[in-house]
């Protein structure tokens, strides 16, 4: 009987832990929700990036994210030190690049994130955005190209963000 017993509790915690961790987001394979902000600083600085500078809410870092020089700026709650967003922007990519990277992106978060409901849009300048939504988090993707001198230029961000965990 106790055996049974023990065998349902473990089965209980098991599923409580899944139904937890699937509306959670992970940035490098760490989770995000509930973390702190310096944590995920050391992680970042840990993998190369440099740090640029900070405000009073977000550190900014630059360094190599799938061949692309990056910027990666991390915000936190001010009144618990945990994560807010993750912004990892990259600019200055070909429009091929860009939407090869894009694409490859896109069928990692679908493969991963399959729980999460997920919407395309574009806004009025033609900047398309593919977001992942749970209760507490989310992960946008965007594209969009500009001309500068004549040249077509493709930029690629992607938004990680998480309510505070209390």
């Amino acid at each position: 009987m106790i055996n049974v017993v023990k065998i349902c509790l473990v089965a209980i915690f098991t599923l409580i832990s899944f139904q937890v961790r699937a509306q959670n987001v992970e940035f490098m394979g760490v989770d995000l929700c509930g973390v702190e902000a310096k944590t995920i600083y050391d992680l970042v600085a840990d993998r190369g990036y440099e740090y640029v500078g900070e405000d009073e809410t977000s550190v900014l870092f630059e360094g190599d994210f799938a061949g692309h020089n990056a910027y990666v700026m991390v915000t936190d709650y001010i009144t618990t030190g945990q994560v807010a967003s993750i912004n990892i922007s990259i600019d200055e990519m070909t429009p091929k690049a860009m939407e090869d990277l894009y694409a490859d992106l896109l069928v990692k978060f679908k493969r991963k994130y399959p729980h999460l409901e997920n919407a395309t849009y574009t806004d009025e300048k033609g900047v398309l955005t593919y977001a992942f939504v749970g209760d507490c988090v989310g992960i946008a993707l965007q594209k969009r190209t500009s001309s500068k001198k004549g040249m077509k230029t493709g930029q690629l961000s992607i938004l990680y963000s998480c309510s505070p965990v209390l």
